[in-house]
This record gives structure tokens, C-alpha cells and sequence, in this order.
């Protein structure tokens, strides 16, 4: 089974660290970590992709390779 993770980009808000962000030159301040304990949690076997949207989108062969798609979102990134 093959897994793509996704988490959704963040809108400018107060919950994005969109300043902080800027100070430490970086995209995002920490890895989605919800994703990545469902994917500990799944079966060894599996293979997974983690695309978070705050860094990059999701290209049409990562869409093709995927069995199964499982996203993660707060209220904000609605």
C-alpha cells in the first residue's frame, strides 16, 4: 500500500508564525507530527510520502503513485 500524507498550507494568521518564520529564514517551524505518528502507526510495509503544502505542492506522479491519501488539518487551514 502506498500512502501520500498531506498537510495543508497555512493561511496568514497568527497560528502561521508567518513573522517568526521570516526571522529564522525558514518554511515551516516544525514537521507536521500528527502525520507522521498515523504513518508510525500503519503497517511497516507500507511505503509513504510526506508532502507538506507550507513547503511545496504535491506533483501529478506523487497524485498517480498513491494507494491512499490521508491529510491532517487545524480550523485554520480550512
Amino acid at each position: 500500500m502506498r500512502v501520500l500524507l498531506l498537510y495543508p498550507r497555512f493561511p496568514k494568521t497568527f497560528w502561521s508564525f508567518e513573522k517568526i518564520l521570516e526571522l529564522v529564514d525558514r518554511k515551516v517551524l516544525l514537521p507536521p507530527l500528527g502525520l507522521i505518528t498515523v504513518a508510525a502507526i500503519l503497517p511497516q510495509t507500507w511505503e509513504f510520502k510526506l508532502v507538506d503544502h507550507n513547503v511545496r505542492e504535491v506533483t501529478e506522479a506523487e497524485w498517480e503513485w498513491a494507494d491512499v491519501v490521508i491529510f491532517s488539518a487545524m480550523i485554520v487551514q480550512k
